[in-house]
């Protein structure tokens, strides 16, 4: 630390002596009472520098842990834009994926559709196909039973209520599986 001891008492000079880097400024006086404060201000002075030490030494270490966090920080980022990168294309190829498999299910559903369609198809032409033989024998076989062309022998008889029963039964399928 700088003291400047002078016997000019100049304030112009004192200012100019302080900027310069002094840490104090002391005009001797004819007396001698300078000395007497002397030993004050500089013990001031070195504790002053001492606080300006530290303080530089602090700031050094600041300025250390601010870089540290500083890289710290940078890693970080760099990872979540790695990790949002990883995202981003996950996400875009899951909703590539989505899209196939939607135009697979369109597709089959199309086709489930063009199915049932020709089930109901097959089954209302089957339902007409057997049906109408299947009531024309069972008219048939009604008119034979009421005699209406004619009489019949118990045998005969017996044999056409086989065929009206066996009919009926065979119409109740049809009617349950179609």
């Amino acid at each position: 630390p700088i003291i400047v001891v002078t016997g000019i008492g100049n304030e112009e000079i004192a200012v100019k002596a302080m900027k310069a880097g002094a840490y104090d400024y002391l005009i001797k006086d004819p007396e001698g009472n300078y000395l007497k404060t002397l030993p004050l201000i500089v013990e001031n002075a070195l504790k002053r520098k001492q606080t300006e030490e530290e303080l530089i030494r602090y700031r050094e270490h600041l300025e250390e842990l601010v870089e540290r966090r500083t890289a710290e920080l940078q890693r970080e980022i760099e990872e979540r834009k790695r990790a949002e990168e990883a995202l981003r294309k996950a996400h875009d190829e899951l909703e590539i994926r989505v899209n196939e498999r939607t135009a697979e299910l369109s597709k089959v559903n199309a086709e489930l559709a063009r199915a049932n369609r020709l089930k109901d198809e097959f089954l209302a032409n089957m339902s007409h196909e057997l049906r109408t033989p299947l009531n024309v024998i069972l008219g048939l076989s009604e008119a034979l039973q009421e005699e209406v062309y004619g009489a019949l022998n118990e045998k005969q008889r017996s044999s056409l209520h086989t065929i009206a029963e066996s009919g009926r039964h065979l119409l109740a399928l049809i009617n349950d599986v179609l």
